[in-house]
């Protein structure tokens, strides 16, 4: 069987769109037919209301919210219309190049202002899906929908960015398929360049697009941008400026018209300096369209907050991919010329201009570029472990706002930590904490995420009594609290003291007053916990040694763990018995998984606020790829002299927020 039948047996089968006949193109039936789009238009839109709908609950009872703040998260309210203009207008500065061609050089302007071409286009069915029921319902599924979903999974702004749109982009590859009946006599390689390309820019398309959806809150302002882009089409970046005279009635032909009749065209070139000015307006576009990105998208009803380094980081290496995947090189001309008449590619020229403007933020604290050497023999780094050395590790730390380190005295765990210890007071604070902070839990917050860790350090001995208890470090907070109850009082009690925030995420502004502050710490209720030790003079080195998780970090754990004993004894510090703070000691332990195995060994540092004459005092610092060789080197520029070593860094946390280079 042939790649064309296998393909029609699964659109024909599996793809609501292909299952009913109405729908379902054949060498006879375009999609283009007004019959296959207005079935399409119906089946799509009740999809996406399902879907909506489906989402909308998913929302308020997993994420423990309101109706009015899961139309917020869905981005139907509020409408934002601010934001809807100043998306448009950052969209129309990336075509300002399209606009002086079509507008100026070829005279449309004044039919946009009779709005005739506008009415034009929704005459017909094509335009109608082009450029009304094609924006709406990609913009619901594609980034109303899966955004939301995404958050709700607490997935990093960022990442939602770069993967989100390759979702939008898969969704166009049934188009070889289509084109495959419709043009019977094209080549496998023209039908495959014509897919790849298609899905290329779509995703292009999608990532500017989930950016201004998280930056603006808005779906309206996303819908209206994607039909803006529809009607505009792909900007010319080679040839000269041609004025198009059409020689009959004008059929309104934009995104994907091909299976439309041919109009007679007669082309007539312009001067050169009309060819001239329009690439000097594209290069100034795409300069401005750069510089107004952040500025044009802020607003306050975004959904998320980026670290712009991280967004850069993404832009980069997504630009290096498409740069050598496709350029105008390798883009057969001829075949532009039959099928894209106006050679329009703006996405591709926007990604390859922006690397050059690559935004240099100052670093938040000092750092040295590499962890200098040791000066006496240390431990060999044991050989045949799978360590990623080629990512780079800045930005590879989880987000979190508060860290819980459980002292169990254990140097290892199960797998899962909340199905550990069960009958101990450490394995029922953890199972106990889980259960209300995280997903699904009746204090789970989306923008204030609790990161839940076992540790090595001893717990208190039990006191007795009715209650059962438990010892806890916190950070960033440089807390210790040696005896917390673990009856659901006293857990509930724990988290409204020591674990929400201090200020809610303006995305809960939409809930009631009462709601809101019922969210908020309460930092009165400390008082309530005895033997409360503020952590003021002990620096915390943790390293993930979680065996039962990951052997890499089972083995590297205790290696890491005594070198840095020996390397602090060195310069005068303590580090057994159970002294949790008191100066010239330091805290080292074991720790359960912290994310990123294939980086061991991971080190966390935790230098407390009192260490007033180190840049990193109050600050929690995250290393990956630590080797014994590393261990010196990091004692003395990180916990005595306050620098952070960027080859190792992936993240830090403080008070005030996550840290990024």
């Amino acid at each position: 069987m042939g790649i064309i039948e296998r393909l029609r047996g699964l659109y024909s089968k599996k793809v609501p769109l292909y299952m009913s006949r109405a729908s379902r193109p054949s060498p006879t039936l375009s999609r283009d037919a007004p019959s296959v789009i207005k079935y399409r238009v119906r089946a799509v839109m009740a999809s996406c209301f399902g879907c909506s709908l489906a989402a909308l609950y998913l929302i308020v009872v997993k994420g423990h919210t309101t109706y009015l703040e899961a139309l917020r998260l869905l981005g139907w309210w509020p409408i934002g219309p601010l934001e809807i203009i100043k998306s448009l207008f950052l969209t129309a500065i990336l075509f300002m190049g399209f606009l002086f061609e079509r507008g100026i050089a070829e005279g449309e302007w004044r039919n946009w202002i009779r709005g005739r071409g506008f009415f034009e286009s929704l005459s017909g069915w094509v335009g109608w899906r082009n450029f009304v029921a094609g924006p709406i319902t990609e913009e619901v599924a594609f980034r109303s929908i899966i955004i939301a979903l995404h958050l709700l999974a607490k997935i990093s702004p960022a990442r939602i960015v770069f993967v989100s749109p390759l979702y939008f982009g898969i969704a166009h590859v049934h188009h070889f398929y289509e084109f495959k009946l419709t043009h019977e006599h094209a080549s496998l390689a023209q039908m495959l360049f014509r897919t790849i390309f298609q899905f290329i820019y779509t995703t292009i398309f999608g990532w500017y697009a989930a950016f201004v959806y998280l930056r603006t809150g808005s779906l309206f302002a996303v819908i209206l941008i994607h039909s803006f882009c529809n009607c505009c089409g792909l900007p010319r970046l080679w040839g000269r400026v041609e004025v198009e005279i059409p020689l009959r009635a004008f059929d309104v032909r934009r995104k994907e018209d091909e299976d439309l009749p041919s109009q007679r065209i007669h082309q007539k070139q312009l001067g050169i300096e009309w060819t001239i000015a329009y690439y000097l307006i594209l290069i100034v576009g795409a300069g401005a369209f750069w510089s107004q990105l952040w500025p044009l998208t802020e607003s306050p009803l975004a959904l998320a907050s980026f670290a712009r380094s991280a967004i850069a980081d993404l832009e980069s290496k997504a630009t290096a991919y498409f740069s050598h995947a496709l350029t105008p090189a390798m883009i057969p001309h001829s075949f532009f010329k039959a099928r894209l008449p106006a050679s329009r590619i703006s996405f591709v020229q926007c990604a390859t201009y922006t690397t050059s403007r690559r935004i240099q933020i100052p670093p938040p604290f000092p750092i040295t570029p590499t962890c200098p050497a040791p000066t006496c023999p240390c431990a060999e780094m044991p050989r045949g472990l799978e360590i990623d050395h080629e990512q780079d590790l800045n930005g590879t730390m989880a987000a979190y706002a508060q860290q819980v380190l459980i002292a169990t005295g254990q140097s290892d765990w199960r797998s899962r930590i909340e199905e550990d210890g069960q009958d101990q007071g450490w394995g029922m604070l953890g199972s106990g904490l889980k259960k209300l902070v995280t997903r699904g839990g009746k204090y789970a917050d989306p923008y204030n995420s609790i990161m839940i860790t076992n540790s090595s350090f001893k717990p208190r001995a039990d006191p007795g009594g009715e209650t059962k208890t438990a010892s806890a470090f916190l950070f960033p907070s440089f807390k210790y609290l040696p005896n917390i109850p673990l009856d659901e009082e006293g857990l509930e009690r724990f988290t409204k003291a020591f674990l929400l925030p201090h200020k809610v995420h303006k995305a809960h502004d939409v809930l009631p007053a009462s709601k809101r502050e019922e969210m908020k710490r309460q930092s009165a209720l400390q008082s309530s916990f005895p033997g409360l030790i503020e952590l003021r003079h002990s620096p915390t080195v943790l390293i993930c040694g979680h065996g039962h998780r990951d052997q890499r970090c089972g083995i590297m754990g205790p290696l890491l763990q005594a070198e840095f004993r020996r390397a602090l004894k060195n310069i005068g510090f303590t580090t057994d018995g159970d002294k949790v703070d008191g100066p010239g000691h330091a805290n080292v332990g074991l720790i359960s998984h912290i994310g990123g195995h294939k980086y061991a060994g991971n080190v966390i540092i935790y230098l407390p606020p009192s260490m007033e004459s180190n840049a990193l005092s109050g600050k929690g610092i995250w290393y990956g790829r630590v080797e014994p060789k590393h261990v010196e080197g990091i004692v003395k520029e990180t916990i005595l002299d306050g620098r952070v070593i960027r080859d190792h860094f992936r993240g830090g946390i403080e008070e005030s927020g996550v840290l990024r280079l």
